[in-house]
């Protein structure tokens, strides 16, 4: 028994030594700790992370007693809450999220949501300890985008792409920053495009999608913008570059609607319909402007 026990202390620790020896070999190879050995796309970060800010505000947020059990049984509720009235329905709640910074002197753009009610808008700058109270130029709901304005010069806009280039399996990097403290990134690759009954540019579906990259970045391996992330898909840089520009000249949105889903054409189409360019009118919203003038399907 005696002998076994030994023979097994022997064994575990001969394969304990063997297992760190190997360890230390392979780091006696210094220029596996060579940091240009490395794989990296800080670079892409450190290009984006200026351009990026942090969104803070405060809303009015309404409290739903009803769907406290409690508040519904009438001696209970007379206990709990025997002064409510409509103000104490209402809560402030503070929300984080990202935006971007459009020009040099101060105009930043995020998603919509992250700001509707609020109370209190304040954007901080990557590298600045202050926070600049931030103005509210316009919004597009539809669109989910928001301009805002602060007193500060010299920033580091944005750069664009030209996102109609876009194609499924281009990789795409999320970078954000949700929480103040400096930016967030997560690697992705372009998942899907959809298009919409406005026929403007194709929704981008990433597999970078979050709640914390929400208002941020969705760029390219060279750090220039292909969307804004959303909650969901991300809105492609040129649909959110006209839209800011018409809230930023003109406080105002010009929409351009025709009321039809353009669809592109495929091999089976080229067939059918005899034809080798334009695309094709795929639907039309009975109400629409297209339907008015006589616009039919195909």
């Amino acid at each position: 028994m005696l002998f076994s026990v030994g023979i097994l202390t022997l064994s575990h620790s001969l394969l304990y030594s063997v297992n760190i020896l190997t360890f230390t070999e392979k780091y006696e190879d210094t220029s596996l700790l060579n940091r240009n050995k490395l794989t990296s796309y800080s670079q892409i970060a450190k290009k984006v992370r200026v351009s990026v800010v942090n969104i803070a505000t405060t809303q009015n947020v309404e409290q739903n007693y009803q769907e406290n059990m409690l508040f519904k049984d009438k001696f209970y509720h007379k206990a709990l809450y025997p002064t409510l009235n409509r103000a104490d329905k209402f809560r402030s709640k503070s929300s984080l999220g990202s935006g971007l910074l459009l020009t040099r002197d101060g105009y930043a753009v995020t998603n919509y949501h992250l700001i509707k009610n609020n109370r209190n808008i304040k954007v901080s700058l990557y590298g600045d300890n202050h926070q600049y109270s931030a103005r509210l130029i316009g919004s597009d709901k539809k669109r989910n985008l928001t301009v805002l304005k602060i007193n500060k010069d010299n920033l580091t806009p944005i750069r664009f792409f030209d996102s109609q280039n876009i194609k499924v399996g281009d990789m795409a990097f999320a970078i954000s920053n949700p929480y103040g403290l400096g930016e967030r990134m997560i690697k992705g690759v372009v998942m899907g495009l959809y298009s919409t009954t406005l026929g403007e540019e194709k929704l981008i579906e990433t597999d970078t999608s979050s709640v914390f990259s929400e208002g941020g970045a969705l760029v390219t391996s060279l750090g220039a913008l292909i969307a804004i992330n959303s909650n969901g898909l991300s809105i492609p840089a040129f649909m959110a570059k006209r839209v800011c520009e018409d809230i930023i000249n003109a406080h105002y949105i010009a929409k351009a609607y025709l009321g039809v889903r353009i669809v592109d054409r495929n091999d089976d189409s080229r067939g059918y319909y005899q034809v080798d360019e334009g695309a094709i009118v795929d639907s039309v919203v009975a109400t629409s402007p297209a339907a008015g003038v006589g616009l039919m399907r195909g």
